[in-house]
């Protein structure tokens, strides 16, 4: 148990050396750190749902069930993190370049 004590402080030295006024971050702003949200919410629901999706169909095949949610907070979360793979997404791809010449009518 001790172990993840050692882990957990280790890492907020990572985080304070990344991120502290002398840091390579130190311009880190709201936007990106929204981004990094999103895409730290999508992908751990994806890894989740990924990770989950082998013992599911598992006990579905062994005791012949349906293999779905019984709460729906499982549904409910899977709707959290497509919609922040969705916004992630659409704030990282980047917009196309203006044309020079276009007039905006």
């Amino acid at each position: 148990m001790w172990a993840s004590g050692w882990v957990m402080l280790a890492l907020v030295f990572v985080a304070v050396a990344l991120a502290g006024r002398r840091g390579v971050l130190v311009r880190l702003d709201a936007r990106r750190i929204a981004r990094t949200a999103l895409v730290a919410v999508a992908g751990v629901g994806l890894s989740v749902w990924v990770a989950g999706f082998g013992m599911g169909i598992s006990i579905a095949d062994a005791f012949m069930t349906s293999g779905g949610d019984a709460a729906g907070t499982g549904a409910l979360l899977a709707v959290v993190w497509v919609a922040a793979g969705i916004a992630a997404a659409v704030r990282l791809i980047p917009a196309p370049p203006r044309r020079s010449g276009a007039s905006s009518a």
